[in-house]
């Protein structure tokens, strides 16, 4: 995501489902632009609202930003095997991040982790990590 970024790609349409492992255990990204061309007005479970950042809900215009609020989903994807929510569809799923709640912290995230996942959340936009202090944490670098 990082390389993205720094290209001047925002993907969009960041989830679990669009990332790949190689058989050298890299995360290849797929789908980037597809959401924006082709949309998904299917509200099922893995339906990508469950996602989106509360401005991309609004304006449906990928951001660094908003790749960066669903990081954080993808990293609650990580550790527990399971979807934001999974209990919930996808319109309860939006309406609780809507009321600032936010799937709990795994017990197999370390704190570290945590500490930036909450700030993936953050509201405002401009307020959240960017990839490349993303990629320097999550490394030790």
């Amino acid at each position: 995501m990082d390389y993205l970024h720094r290209m001047g790609i925002a993907h969009g349409d960041l989830r679990g489902n669009n990332i790949l492992l190689s058989e050298d255990d890299e995360a290849l990204v797929t789908d980037v632009f597809l959401y924006a061309y082709f949309g998904d007005s299917d509200l099922r479970k893995d339906s990508p609202e469950r996602w989106m950042s509360p401005e991309f809900l609004d304006t449906f215009k990928p951001t660094y930003a908003s790749d960066s609020f669903s990081f954080g989903h993808v990293c609650i994807e990580i550790f527990t095997g399971e979807i934001p929510f999974p209990e919930l569809s996808v319109g309860q799923a939006v309406g609780k991040m809507a009321e600032g709640i936010f799937p709990i912290k795994p017990d197999t995230m370390p704190d570290r982790v945590w500490s930036l996942v909450r700030e993936f959340w953050e509201y405002v936009p401009e307020r959240r990590p960017t990839m490349q202090r993303i990629l320097r944490e999550l490394s030790g670098n």
